[in-house]
C-alpha cells in the first residue's frame, strides 16, 4: 500500500510539471501582443471582508474584483490540490518574443523567478512590473473547473473573477504564494475565461 501511495505521489509531481511543457501553443510572432495592465474594480478594505465556506476547513474571502488580458508565460498544473493551476502571465515587453526569448521563468511554492540571460535589455523592475503569477481556484460548479485545464503556455487570455485571501480551521490566513521564489501568487477565484478567441466562461462580474 505505501508503494503504491508513494507510486501516486510521485506520478502526481511529475504530471505537475511536465504535462503543460508538452502542451504549449505553437509560438506566435514577435512583437508586443498584450499592451494592458490588470485592473482591480472595487477593492475591499480589510475591515469589511466576510469569509465564507470554501471546501471543507477552509474559508474564503473576497478582495477585489479583478480583469486582466495577458500572454501565458508558464503554467503549473495542481491535479490533487483544490487550488488548480498557477499561470505566471506578461504583457507589454513580457508579451513578445524577443524579450522573453532572452529569459528563463521559473515557478516554484505559488510563486515565480524570472532570470535574466546575457543579451537581456529589460530590467528585473521592468520584467516583474509586467508580469504576474495567479493562483486560479473556482467556487462555481464543475464546468468552471474543465476550462482552466485548456490553457496552455503562449496562448493570449482574458481572465476575470474575484482575488481572495483563504482561511484555514487554524485561522490561518494565506493570500497565494509563500514568497520564498520571486514574487508570490495571488489567488484568483475565475469567473470569466477567454483563450485567444474562444470564450469558455462568461460570467466577468460575479
Amino acid at each position: 500500500m505505501r508503494i503504491a501511495l508513494l507510486v501516486v505521489t510521485v506520478l502526481g509531481a511529475w504530471w505537475g510539471t511536465h504535462w503543460y511543457r508538452e502542451r504549449e501553443a505553437p509560438r506566435p510572432a514577435d512583437g508586443v501582443l498584450v499592451s494592458g495592465r490588470p485592473l482591480y474594480h472595487d477593492q475591499l478594505d480589510r475591515r469589511h471582508w466576510s469569509y465564507s465556506r470554501l471546501v471543507e476547513g477552509l474559508e474564503y474571502a473576497p478582495t477585489a474584483r479583478f480583469e486582466l488580458t495577458a500572454r501565458v508565460l508558464s503554467v503549473r498544473a495542481y491535479p490533487t490540490d483544490g487550488y488548480k493551476l498557477d499561470l505566471v502571465l506578461g504583457w507589454g515587453l513580457m508579451s513578445d518574443n524577443r524579450t522573453l526569448d532572452t529569459l528563463e521563468i521559473r515557478q516554484s511554492n505559488r510563486g515565480y523567478e524570472i532570470l535574466r540571460g546575457p543579451s537581456t535589455s529589460i530590467t528585473p523592475e521592468q520584467a516583474y512590473r509586467s508580469s504576474m503569477i495567479l493562483t486560479l481556484i473556482t467556487r462555481g460548479a464543475r464546468l468552471y473547473v474543465e476550462p482552466l485545464y485548456r490553457i496552455r503556455v503562449n496562448d493570449v487570455i482574458r481572465i476575470a473573477g474575484i482575488t481572495a485571501n483563504i482561511r484555514d480551521a487554524d485561522g490561518l490566513v494565506w493570500s497565494g504564494g509563500d514568497g520564498t521564489r520571486g514574487r508570490a501568487a495571488s489567488i484568483l477565484d475565475v469567473s470569466g475565461l477567454q483563450i485567444n478567441d474562444q470564450e469558455l466562461l462568461t460570467d466577468w462580474f460575479r
